[in-house]
């Protein structure tokens, strides 16, 4: 039976689409530090929201990246399931929030006491503009998301048999040894005695 290596269970664009979520990622970041900046304190609760969701997709994804090419019979599908779906969640809320909060910036409020212009404020106008492109970038992030999470529950439904590692199922996952294999002894008397 011959090794199906990750880079050809997906598509090319598959793994396009995986650097795509890094980079937007890693540039919400940026955009939500600066935001931070230009707020001076005002108003720091949703670009702490965007670096928290940023950092947490690099982090999830970048160990579900590296488990699933450098040592994939420790992935658990069921675990990778969960992660991709919070991370889903967290874009959708994010960017929502985002928008909500880019507009509110960039209107008038008006209330009993009277109008203030925000969009004659040059800092909250700023923001305004930062909080909108997180939003576009936080939306394109959770579209590809949705479609990373599609593409692994397709490829995982199509390449995984019932012998292969697959921990959630408790099958072996120790390498296979013949006999001409360095170890092949100490393997099998491992598992003499078991």
């Amino acid at each position: 039976m011959a090794i199906v290596t990750p880079w050809q269970i997906y598509p090319r664009w598959v793994w396009i689409v995986r650097f795509l979520i890094f980079a937007l990622a890693a540039a919400i970041i940026a955009l939500a530090a600066y935001a931070i900046h230009v707020s001076k304190g005002r108003y720091n609760t949703l670009p702490s929201l965007l670096i928290f969701a940023s950092a947490k997709t690099i982090i999830i994804y970048g160990i579900l990246f590296a488990t699933e090419t450098r040592a994939r019979h420790l992935i658990w599908r069921l675990f990778a399931y969960g992660m991709y779906a919070i991370s889903i969640v967290f874009w959708l809320a994010t960017w929502a929030w985002s928008a909500a909060h880019a507009a509110v910036w960039r209107m008038e409020d008006c209330d009993d006491g009277g109008c203030i212009n925000l969009k004659d404020d040059k800092d909250a106008n700023t923001e305004g503009v930062v909080m909108s492109i997180c939003a576009g970038f936080g939306a394109a992030v959770w579209v590809l998301a949705i479609t990373n999470l599609v593409c692994f529950i397709k490829a995982r439904k199509k390449f995984t048999k019932a012998d292969e590692d697959e921990v959630e199922l408790g099958v072996d996952a120790a390498p296979k040894y013949s006999e001409g294999d360095y170890g092949y002894h100490a393997h099998a008397q491992a598992n003499q005695y078991s």
